[in-house]
């Protein structure tokens, strides 16, 4: 299996095991719930960001914040640009972003019962060195006239 497969592999097992887990605490999807938490803790306030954040199409986005802001989760204010709107979370947003914190939290500790400390230093230290590599290559293949397969 090559490194991205095994990253990948462990992406997929940890959003099913948080899925399970917040099927019992929430009747939010989990794209739901990352979406009020990165509106809340990561500063995404556009759906354009949260679109590109949550890797979605921007119409998916329109329905999903519609849908949260008709549940009362979110709310739209004016934005600094007319041609935008703000998103905002209500109370019983930030309550639905929070289970989501809290059961991340709770996996962490679980997850670290399985390294030692220092390779939970190492892991930490090689996830961030290869998530810049990784950025690096996004912004090569970016760059107009990149040859496919060289970025």
């Amino acid at each position: 299996m090559t490194l991205a497969e095994q990253v990948a592999s462990v992406r997929r097992t940890l959003q099913r095991v948080l899925t399970r887990h917040l099927a019992h605490k929430t009747p939010r999807s989990f794209l739901e719930l990352r979406a009020l938490k990165a509106i809340e803790h990561e500063d995404i306030r556009t759906q354009v960001a949260l679109a590109d954040r949550l890797l979605v199409d921007t119409a998916g986005v329109s329905r999903m914040v519609a849908k949260l802001e008709q549940e009362g989760l979110l709310e739209r204010q004016p934005g600094d640009d007319r041609r935008c709107v703000r998103l905002e979370l209500t109370a019983t947003g930030r309550a639905q972003a929070q289970v989501l914190l809290d059961e991340l939290q709770s996996l962490d500790a679980q997850v670290r019962r399985h390294l030692s400390e220092r390779e939970v230093e190492t892991l930490g230290r090689l996830l961030a060195k290869l998530h810049v590599g990784l950025n690096a290559l996004a912004e090569e293949a970016r760059r107009p006239g990149t040859p496919r397969g060289e970025a």
